[in-house]
């Protein structure tokens, strides 16, 4: 059975990436944002999040904190999308918390 929640989510990651896809990034990060307080165990949402938040807000701790969080809640969900996150965490540890 499928909870109100996670139509919820599904329906506001897919107008975050309607945004994207119109170049309107600050717009996306708001709806995945609201799809991430949702629904916190969707592995897609998180991912976008983090890399939403990576290209607007260049904020590397909150950068960080969701790609992190990421590859600790989601380490088996898609073998691409946990790579580029390890890589930017690693990334993100040399050039800031080192």
């Amino acid at each position: 059975m499928t909870s109100a929640k996670v139509i919820l989510d599904e329906e506001k990651l897919g107008m975050a990436m309607a945004h994207i896809g119109l170049e309107n990034f600050k717009k996306a990060q708001f709806f995945l944002e609201e799809a991430h307080r949702e629904n916190k165990n969707n592995p897609e949402v998180l991912f976008e999040l983090a890399k939403i938040v990576d290209h607007n807000e260049r904020e590397d701790r909150n950068t960080y904190a969701y790609f992190l969080k990421y590859t600790k809640d989601f380490p088996t969900h898609d073998p691409e999308q946990l790579e580029y996150a390890l890589q930017r965490v690693k990334q993100i540890k040399e050039a800031y918390f080192l």
